[in-house]
Order: C-alpha cells, then structure tokens, then sequence
C-alpha cells in the first residue's frame, strides 16, 4: 500500500480534515470534516469514530468550502481557488508522482504543485494560450488597439 510509505503530511491536500460545506448540482449542502486525497484525488471524510471514508457521489460535488479556501473539481482532480471571475479560477493543483526507478524496490514520491486555469468543469495549463483561449473578449479588444511605440533614437 503506497499509503503506507508516504508521508501522512503528503497524503492529503488539507494540512487535517477539516469541518467544510459540500455544495451538489442539485444546490443541497452538506457538511462534514473533508480532505481530498492527494494521489487518487478522491474525497475523504471522517466519521464519527474517527475512522477515514471514501465519498460517495463524488461527481455531484460542485464545491468544498472549508474556513480558509474553496476547493473546486476540474477534470477528474480538485483544485484550491486562488482568484474566481466570470466562472474562471485561477487554482492551484497538487499532484503526487510516484516512481520507481529500478523498477523493483525504491520509490520516489514527487510532490508538486501547479498553477491551473479552470472553466466550465474543464482545467487548463495556466499558460498565455491559455488566458487567450478562456478571455477571448479581452483578446480581441486588444488585438484592435494599437500597440506602443517605442522610441527611437537615430544616431
């Protein structure tokens, strides 16, 4: 069990499983102590006992909003809102990579954490394509204004 090695601080999104509300398509809310795990990026929550879950109907979630951040599905992950407008995020994705390189008895655990785009459900690499692609208006208006001039000094 790869959950066995890693780190318990790696494992989940959260730093502790936090007291959140869990917001459905449907508009329901409910509430528990979640966290997402971080290498299946399913959501977990704790009992009563204390004893950790897999949630069910996960791709009903549209929204986890704990004290401190909101946590959004983009794709088949969940993302941490940094900035939201118009229905666009701008998150943050933490992935596990896990490797083996003599293909045996060693793993190696990268964790990282990359700068997404979301829209409509769908993540995209926080690139300059892009912010073209998710604010075409914006493009467009600044396709048709004309560009500074630089000044040139002739010698």
């Amino acid at each position: 069990m790869v959950e066995d090695v890693l780190p318990i601080d790696i494992q989940y999104l959260l730093p502790v499983f936090e007291k959140a509300a869990v917001t459905l398509q449907s508009g329901e809310e409910q509430t528990g102590r979640i966290n997402i795990h971080t290498p299946t990026q399913k959501v977990h929550m704790l009992d009563e006992k204390g004893d950790t879950m897999m949630v069910a109907g996960q791709e009903d979630i549209v929204r986890i909003q704990t004290r401190d951040c909101t946590i959004i599905p983009a794709d088949t992950c969940w993302v941490t809102v940094i900035t939201e407008h118009g229905g666009i995020t701008l998150s943050s994705l933490a992935s596990i990579e896990l490797e083996y390189p003599d293909g045996t008895f060693t793993l190696r655990c990268i964790y990282k954490t990359e700068f997404v785009l979301t829209s409509e459900g769908r993540m995209y690499p926080c690139r300059l394509q892009s912010f073209l692609k998710l604010f075409r208006k914006r493009r467009n208006r600044s396709a048709g204004s004309p560009r500074p001039t630089t000044p040139t000094s002739t010698n």
